[in-house]
């Protein structure tokens, strides 16, 4: 491996590494108003949704519908189930159908 990969590598490790552990040491965290609070919360889960959806497009370019009754079949079992692997089967499941 080169100087400037392992560089890049350590780089960005670090990075990640400060960005997450940062919060945990920050003291004001419990003091911000309840929109902030509420915003950092559900920020998670709008760029997962942000990266997924994409995803849905591209890979099931072929058959785009089966990449959206999958996502369909993971958000609607998601309402009923507060369990992760219930909407992970339902959209392997409904994709697999479709296509």
């Amino acid at each position: 491996m080169s100087f400037d990969i392992a560089a890049i590598v350590l780089f960005s490790t670090a990075g990640t590494y400060f960005s997450r552990v940062i919060p945990f040491f920050a003291g004001f965290l419990d003091r911000l108003p309840v929109f902030f609070k509420r915003f950092l919360q559900v920020m998670p889960v709008a760029a997962l949704g942000a990266l997924l959806f994409p995803g849905l497009l591209t890979d099931f370019s072929h058959a785009p519908a089966a990449g959206m009754v999958g996502a369909a079949a993971a958000a609607v079992t998601a309402l009923f189930t507060k369990n992760l692997i219930f909407p992970v089967l339902a959209s392997i499941a409904a994709a697999y159908l479709m296509l």
